[in-house]
């Protein structure tokens, strides 16, 4: 998963991607927060919205510190997770 932080299938598969763990703790959260609430609700529509605000209160400021945080993570982890799982 090199595109995305997570995903959550039709099928209610959840995957995550292994550079979670090399993120500050809030940030892992509002990821599983936003990909458990798609069990319940499918899109980002205002009910999504409504209870992403009931979880984590200003969900909008740590979505908005995720667009380009891979570069942030550092490249020794990058390719030691890398390595370790393929």
């Amino acid at each position: 998963m090199s595109r995305k932080w997570a995903s959550c299938s039709t099928a209610g598969t959840l995957s995550f991607n292994d550079e979670l763990l090399d993120l500050p703790r809030e940030l892992g959260d509002y990821v599983i927060v936003h990909e458990l609430l798609h069990f319940s609700v499918p899109n980002h529509g205002k009910l999504w919205k409504s209870l992403m605000r009931a979880h984590l209160g200003d969900w909008e400021a740590l979505a908005s510190r995720l667009p380009g945080i891979r570069q942030a993570v550092p490249p020794r982890l990058r390719s030691a997770r890398s390595s370790s799982t393929g």
